[in-house]
């Protein structure tokens, strides 16, 4: 499904997923020394102001992702995923994309 088309609340839950499981491979521990405040005021905040944070993301039209996640506009990708289809349909078998030297 188009990201477009998906609904508001959808694409917030996503983004609080997101936003959890990083936390979660950092540690709640770590993030809470990195504001300075206490670990129960992380807990309380990811049940409290996350979620609203998340569709107020959404509703702005942003998304979280990866701080190593690399994003270009479909106009740049387009043209190339084109050109990967139209020669992987080229191709009969694995020896065919073998270098002769």
């Amino acid at each position: 499904m188009a990201e477009a088309s998906q609904s508001v609340d959808s694409i917030a839950r996503k983004t609080l997923t997101n936003i959890l499981n990083a936390v979660e491979k950092v540690g709640q521990n770590t993030i809470a020394d990195a504001c300075e405040v206490d670990n129960s005021t992380i807990t309380g905040d990811k049940a409290k102001f996350w979620p609203r944070f998340a569709k107020t993301l959404a509703v702005a039209g942003l998304k979280v992702v990866p701080a190593d996640a690399r994003c270009y506009a479909p106009a740049t990708i387009e043209p190339l995923l084109a050109l990967a289809k139209q020669r992987m349909a080229q191709l009969e078998n694995i020896s065919q994309l073998e270098w002769d030297e």
